[in-house]
């Protein structure tokens, strides 16, 4: 099957719009309380990022229906990275990630991309 650079991108600006906007409003509480620099918690982000793009590419094109794996490596991912960038007390930035996770219900959807 032999993908084209439309289909490609759009998976991959689907994957970057579920994903950065989400992020950007959960660290936005906490942004006087990153535990690195600016620098290494963008760092952080742009790989962050580039693995959500794979996870969304491996949702999109990989045969067999494997979305619930992904669905929880990407929520372990995100729940790793945004307790290993805020450097508050694990019980206030759990209630806030409880919170934000359940206002944003696409987080327990799955990564099925309907066309």
């Amino acid at each position: 099957m032999m993908l084209s650079f439309y289909r490609l991108a759009e998976v991959a600006i689907y994957s970057l719009l579920n994903f950065l906007p989400f992020l950007a409003l959960a660290l936005y509480p906490f942004r006087h309380s990153l535990r690195f620099s600016i620098n290494t918690t963008f760092f952080l982000i742009v790989l962050v990022t580039i693995l959500q793009l794979f996870l969304g590419a491996w949702a999109a094109f990989a045969p067999g229906n494997n979305t619930g794996t992904i669905s929880a490596v990407s929520t372990i991912l995100y729940a790793a990275f945004y307790f290993l960038a805020i450097k508050k007390h694990f019980g206030k930035t759990t209630c806030q990630s409880v919170i934000f996770y359940h206002r944003k219900p696409e987080l327990r959807k799955n990564y099925t991309i309907h066309i």
